[in-house]
């Protein structure tokens, strides 16, 4: 019951929300670390541009799913990370692209194969005239690039470290597991041999 107490305990511990800030990996220097950051571009929804800052975001471990607070006077809202048309864009839909992020702060999701910076996608109002937009189509000025997330309060390593301590938990149960079956097994041959014995008495 202990150890299962502790795994209990080490898997809820790894539903975290960490603040996060998003920046384009590129071999193009005019976008290569530049921080992805979103502009309002509809009713909810916010188109991602390049800038040299990233913007504010969380990330939901649990639900794999990167997003900001829209807050209102009677609610708060999720903005996720999806794709809009052709443009990834911050958006408040239960539709949202699910997003791991690796050891050494890529995203991986569906479509990441295909990320670029671009401009002139025919946005709204028109920000991509003079912005790059985050997109999965090439453009005339378009650039490849790669996301990559920078956690901003340190829960990176917390869940790691977690993550360590559940298998090492997972670790301990199975060997305990394995010590109570070999006695098991034990208590099963030392019947058999007092049976033997008590066999041997009467004849």
């Amino acid at each position: 019951m202990k150890f299962l107490a502790i795994l209990s305990l080490s898997s809820s511990a790894l539903a975290t929300i960490s603040s996060i800030q998003l920046f384009a990996k590129s071999s193009d220097s005019k976008v290569d670390g530049l921080g992805l950051y979103s502009k309002h571009e509809g009713a909810a929804i916010d188109y991602l541009f390049l800038s040299k800052n990233g913007a504010d975001l969380k990330y939901d471990d649990e639900k794999k799913q990167i997003y900001q607070e829209l807050k209102t006077a009677s609610l708060t809202v999720r903005q996720s990370f999806t794709l809009g048309g052709d443009v990834y864009e911050l958006g408040a839909t239960d539709n949202f692209i699910p997003v791991t992020i690796n050891k050494d702060g890529t995203l991986s999701f569906t479509g990441d194969d295909k990320v670029f910076a671009s401009k002139n996608v025919n946005d709204p109002y028109s920000y991509s005239n003079s912005e790059y937009a985050v997109s999965n189509k090439q453009t005339d000025d378009s650039a490849p690039i790669t996301i990559v997330a920078k956690f901003t309060d340190g829960n990176a390593a917390a869940s790691s470290d977690v993550a360590q301590a559940s298998s090492s938990a997972s670790s301990e149960q199975a060997t305990v597991s394995n010590f109570e079956g070999a006695a098991g097994q034990n208590k099963l041959s030392y019947g058999v041999g007092m049976a033997a014995v008590v066999a041997g008495l009467v004849l």
